[in-house]
């Protein structure tokens, strides 16, 4: 428990701890992580960060490290991180639990900026984000988000506000139970580039890929994606969309636009 300063941790290691606001740790400013691993820690009740809890302010950084395994009753199963902005490289997310958003990972009230940092299995079990819950603007370069599952709305990434802006990313097999969005869902604008969105699925719209506003596409791969219940089997877009190479192959809408809806 770290009050009221900062907390630099380099190839630590946190397991099977148990407390109320971040299981494994509890830091209220901004953290600086290299290597090391939370694993199988759990935040009680309603509260937050079943691995981190980070009050942030200012930019935490954290590079190579391993969450899993985590379980939170509030928001961000793996980490979760209150305010400022958030830096991961090489970064795992693996089998870690919310009872409300960001299964793996959530970014309260500011912006994430990930490299080749990857989100499996982790599940958001009555909320938004099966992978990650991001506020504000995320940028994701490299990395994967594979078989994570959210209650409503975005399987493997939920971007609330703020511009969504992905390159070389996979997005496969991610599941939005009750909502939009199987791999993704943006609140606002997103621009992918290249990566692929493959077997996603959504009970709603967008199987594969769901943007509020403008959807920029250059070169990506959207494939066998399935909206059950409504439009944009591949993607879909709530105002206009704009395309330059890729494809859209075998995925399936319920109502309009079986590769993709604008």
């Amino acid at each position: 428990y770290v009050d009221s300063g900062y907390l630099t941790a380099t190839n630590v290691t946190f397991s099977a701890n148990t407390a109320a606001h971040g299981g494994g740790a509890y830091v209220a400013r901004d953290v600086s992580l290299s290597g090391g691993a939370f694993t199988g820690n759990t935040s009680t009740g309603p509260y937050n960060g079943g691995g981190l809890y980070a009050g942030g302010a200012g930019s935490s950084v954290v590079s190579g490290t391993t969450f899993s395994a985590n379980n939170a009753g509030g928001n961000g199963g793996g980490l979760y991180l209150s305010a400022g902005s958030l830096v991961l490289t090489n970064t795992q997310f693996t089998l870690n639990t919310a009872g409300k958003d960001g299964g793996g990972l959530n970014v309260a009230a500011g912006s994430l900026a990930a490299a080749n940092s990857s989100f499996y299995t982790n599940t958001a079990q009555n909320k938004y984000g099966g992978g990650a819950w991001i506020k504000n603007s995320a940028n994701l370069i490299g990395g994967e988000a594979r078989a994570n599952v959210a209650q409503d709305s975005g399987g493997g990434i939920f971007a609330s506000l703020g511009t969504l802006t992905v390159r070389d990313t996979q997005f496969i097999s991610n599941t939005a139970q009750n909502g939009d969005g199987g791999g993704v869902s943006a609140g606002l604008d997103a621009t992918f580039s290249g990566g692929a969105l493959i077997r996603n699925r959504a009970l709603n719209s967008a199987g594969g890929l769901y943007v509020f506003r403008t959807l920029t596409l250059t070169g990506s791969q959207v494939l066998s994606n399935t909206a059950d219940n409504g439009a944009g089997g591949g993607a879909y877009a709530g105002d206009t969309a704009a395309l330059a190479g890729g494809s859209f192959i075998s995925n399936t809408a319920y109502g309009r636009g079986g590769g993709a809806w604008s």
